[in-house]
Formats: structure tokens, sequence, C-alpha cells
């Protein structure tokens, strides 16, 4: 039978995840999880995930932030020579921005593992996931969602079906609570589309930005270089503008080069 505790002390418990969550990450790594368990790291190939899981375990501690250990990451992607990412899809990323995806994703999906495996310790099953502001269309349907962990309860689809439709995919900011009927409050009328929208927009600026810094980088006669210099004020100007139109946070850090996002 599982251990009879309060809600207070398991919410409690819950707020505490770091130490289940690093658990989860270490037995990613060393890959003896079963195929019930988030796929924390198993899409990238071992080298990036080497260095991905050797840094990912200190902001999940508290030890730093997201954007110290993605910096970590990248300054040892460099030391070894590797400047560019390809996935299974034959899609090319850049180092840098690998890095910020593998990191955030491997943070986020441990300490949802970690969440999961405490929730199975006390006998508890029901699940809401998180509302995360400007939530992209793949999770849209599945904001606020009340869902089975471990798919047993003919009331809520499961986990592992949410999962399968992407929810939780690379990048993704949402999170699982656990749902206690009765106590815990249902999320409703959370979408943001706009918002959406308009964060990928800023993140198409901010690619344009880059694209040019990094010609300006390699630019060897004047006119390259003038040219580089140009593009850089046509986007700086662009994001300039839509700043003062959206009212949003620019986030200076992504329109760097070769920086942790």
């Amino acid at each position: 039978d599982s251990p009879k505790i309060s809600v207070d002390a398991t919410m409690a418990t819950f707020s505490g995840v770091n130490t289940a969550a690093v658990e989860a990450l270490a037995a990613t790594t060393i890959g003896v999880v079963t195929q019930t368990h988030a796929p924390i790291l198993r899409a990238v190939n071992d080298s990036y995930r080497q260095i991905i899981s050797e840094v990912a375990g200190l902001p999940l501690t508290g030890v730093e932030t997201r954007r110290e250990a993605t910096q970590r990451a990248l300054n040892k992607f460099m030391s070894k020579g590797v400047v560019a990412f390809r996935d299974r899809a034959g899609r090319n990323h850049d180092i840098a921005g690998y890095a910020e995806m593998a990191m955030r994703t491997a943070i986020g999906q441990a300490s949802m593992q970690g969440h999961a495996d405490q929730m199975t310790e006390y006998g508890f099953d029901l699940v809401q996931v998180s509302d995360h502001k400007e939530e992209c269309d793949l999770c849209r349907p599945w904001e606020g969602k009340i869902l089975s962990k471990d798919g047993k309860d003919p009331n809520h689809d499961s986990l592992a079906k949410a999962i399968s439709a992407a929810l939780f995919h690379p990048n993704c900011g949402h999170r699982l609570q656990t749902y206690f009927p009765g106590i815990s409050t249902k999320l409703e009328n959370t979408e943001d589309p706009e918002g959406n929208k308009e964060r990928q927009q800023q993140r198409y600026i901010e690619r344009g930005i880059r694209r040019w810094k990094k010609k300006q980088a390699i630019a060897i006669t004047d006119i390259e270089k003038q040219r580089a210099n140009k593009g850089i004020k046509f986007w700086t100007d662009r994001m300039d503008e839509f700043i003062e139109e959206t009212d949003r946070y620019r986030k200076r850090e992504r329109e760097q080069v070769k920086r942790a996002r």
C-alpha cells in the first residue's frame, strides 16, 4: 500500500524535486531507465550527450543558472572544435542554439521525470500540465489538461499520449503539477496565440542579427565588411521597431554569436 501522508506534506516534497531530477538525469545518462521514462537525452549523439550530461546537473541543484551551464557546455564544444550539430532530420544547427536547446530540454525533462518518480513513490497518478506564456501550437491543446501519469485512469488521457502528440518537445517550457481532485485549481482560458506569434517574430529577427554578425566575423575585404555592417544595422533597426511596437522585453544575449542564450 502507498504511504499515508498529508497533501501538504506531499506538495512540500514535490516542491523540492531537484534531488529526484538529478537522479533521473543520471539514470538517463547511463542508460538504465526504461522506455516509460521521458526521452531526456536519447535523441542526441553520444558525444553531444556526454557534454550536456556533464554540465546539466548543477542547475538542477541550484548551484548555477541554466544560462551559466549552457555557457560551460558551449565552451566544452568549442574546445573540441565542435561548431555545428545535425539532427536526425538532417537539419543543421549552430552549436550555440543546440547547446541552449539541449540544456533547456535536459533540465526540464529531468525535473519532470523526477517529479513523476516521486509521484509513483507516494501513490499519486493525476497531473496537470502547467500554463506557459506564449505556448506553441503543439502544446496549446494540452495546456491545463489533467492527465493520468500511469495511464490507468479511464477519465483522463494518459501522459504517454500527450508526449507522443509532441508535448514536452525540445525547448518546451511546460511542466507537470500534481493534481489533487477537489483541492487543486483547474487551469482554464490560458491560450496566448498572439503572444506566440510575437515570440516567433522576435526569434526570426534575432536570427537575422546573428546571421549578419557571423558574416561580419569572417569578412576579409572592405566590401564584405561594409555589407555585413549594413545587414546588422538593418536587422537591429528592425528589432528596435519591433520592441517599440510590441513593448516586449529585448533579450540582447540572443543577438550575440557564440555565447550562451
